[in-house]
């Protein structure tokens, strides 16, 4: 059975797919499957031994320069017109999603793939997308997106799945994470790795909540790398490093290989909640992730040796990307010390300890 993966981005959504494609390779013999992606993210199928190709798609590239890039999509699904698949699966759920199988799909009758997707009652955006799909999946809104890609995987293959206690999520011998020399970390042995950034502006960390976690690594000989990838997040990472050159280290920019080879030779991570939270989690190192305007039940980095710290902050979670918390008259919004202040009760203290519970730290 041929089957193509429709799930082009975010970084953390696509690891979520990892678990389905071990399912599905241990429940059904003889498959192969293929992976559309988005460009910026076309080598994260390739770290599951389970993904035959990992195929890039360029929509926002051709949504940015319509006219321009007429040509590139006409030549994009003639070529993928030209690959034959039994099922496609869209686990992205959305309109792109679903018009991209649509297109791929637009052949002679007796060569068409079923499409499948989620039902309407399983999609909180973009319910139109069910228009385009041939079977529909019903799984629970409410459910881990991990659990809820599992299901809908099955059921397109038609599967047993039932989750087991104490499984791996993430087996080691069905990923091939990669491991580059990253020279901000040669010879650097004792390091923790820093994900400050993300694009919700309420998921930020104060960075005198960095400040605090830089202190309590340098009382304990540990160094904390901080990745970026825009000009705010460089000057926030500098605006951490202020006062702690010796324990603070900028890495340089990075690709998503020399992230996940960061990560291999880290000693853990504490991570805001973004995709690279997941990376981490999946690679089995010691990892912290802080919920604060976001709900950790829908979207925890799951991982042997993961950890996740929701904030109970009387409004958390809140789901916004800006907080709207109001602080006291006489305080400044910009100048309040723990803004947002749902990450105040998720200190340094509190992942510190959390870190310790973890072989790798405490045998470091």
């Amino acid at each position: 059975m041929k089957i193509l993966l429709i799930k082009q981005s975010s970084l953390g959504d696509l690891i979520h797919c990892f678990p389905a494609i071990s399912d599905l390779h241990r429940s059904v013999k003889n498959v192969q499957i293929d992976w559309l992606v988005e460009q910026a993210f076309v080598d994260v199928p390739k770290w599951h031994k389970g993904v035959n190709q990992s195929i890039p798609i360029s929509i926002r590239e051709w949504r940015r320069a319509k006219r321009k890039s007429l040509p590139a999509l006409k030549e994009f699904i003639k070529s993928m017109k030209q690959r034959e698949y039994d099922l496609i699966i869209d686990a992205q759920a959305l309109i792109k999603s679903a018009l991209a199988a649509k297109f791929i799909n637009n052949k002679a009758k007796n060569q068409r793939a079923k499409i499948i997707g989620l039902d309407r009652a399983s999609l909180r955006t973009e319910k139109i997308a069910t228009l385009f799909y041939h079977k529909k999946i019903s799984v629970p809104l409410q459910m881990h997106a991990i659990e809820r890609v599992r299901r809908l995987f099955a059921a397109a293959c038609n599967y047993e799945y039932e989750p087991i206690a104490n499984e791996a999520l993430f087996p080691t011998d069905d990923l091939l994470f990669p491991n580059e020399n990253i020279e901000c970390t040669d010879g650097l042995s004792n390091y923790i790795v820093g994900i400050h950034s993300t694009t919700w502006e309420s998921k930020h960390l104060p960075t005198i909540w960095w400040k605090d976690m830089a202190q309590k690594l340098q009382q304990q000989e540990i160094k904390l790398v901080l990745p970026w990838y825009s000009e705010a997040d460089l000057e926030r990472a500098k605006n951490i490093q202020q006062g702690f050159s010796d324990t603070v280290i900028i890495a340089p920019k990075l690709n998503l290989n020399q992230m996940a080879s960061l990560f291999q030779s880290a000693l853990g991570s504490i991570c805001v909640d973004t995709g690279f939270a997941h990376i981490s989690a999946a690679m089995g190192i010691p990892t912290i992730a802080l919920y604060g305007s976001t709900n950790k039940e829908l979207t925890a980095a799951l991982g042997e040796k993961s950890t996740n710290l929701q904030s109970t902050f009387h409004c958390a979670p809140c789901m916004r990307q800006r907080c709207q918390y109001e602080p006291e008259p006489t305080t400044e919004k910009n100048s309040h010390p723990y803004f947002p202040p749902c990450y105040k009760e998720l200190n340094a203290e509190l992942v510190w300890q959390e870190l310790c519970k973890n072989d790798n730290i405490t045998n470091k």
